[in-house]
């Protein structure tokens, strides 16, 4: 067995979805050089958050950053095996669908609208329906 250091620069806690994604990046970060500790207390991930997730990546929300961010999870999962230097791993498996979120009130239609306007600016393929276009 590998012995463990006793000091890590970063730790990490929680070694699902986020957790693991921030080290893997953190470990790819050319200016970084440090030492990195995930500490998971589930190994089998079974009761960890994102075995909980509908595993999603959607582009509907109200600002800049969590619009590219999907985007670029979107992208990355297209292209996940270029990601890893030629290292035999699997295609991942991808449904593509969409969202239906439904106003219940004009205040809430104006908001969806705003942000529609703002995720299309982004390039995130989103458009509004009306009741003409749901029946």
């Amino acid at each position: 067995m590998a012995e463990l250091n006793e000091h890590f620069d970063v730790v990490i806690v929680g070694g699902a979805m986020m957790g693991s994604s921030t080290a893997w990046w953190l470990s790819r970060e050319p200016g970084f050089d440090g030492s990195v500790l995930v500490v998971e207390r589930d190994p089998s991930y079974e009761h960890s958050s994102t075995s909980a997730t509908n595993s999603c990546v959607r582009q509907q929300f109200s600002n800049e950053v969590n619009i590219r961010i999907s985007q670029f999870t979107a992208e990355f999962i297209r292209t996940f095996p270029t990601w890893f230097d030629g290292a035999d791993v699997p295609e991942l498996a991808t449904n593509y669908f969409g969202y239906l979120y439904l106003a219940a009130d004009p205040a809430f239609a104006h908001v969806l609208e705003a942000n529609q306007q703002l995720q299309a600016s982004w390039g995130a393929a989103t458009r509004i329906l009306d009741r003409d276009d749901l029946a």
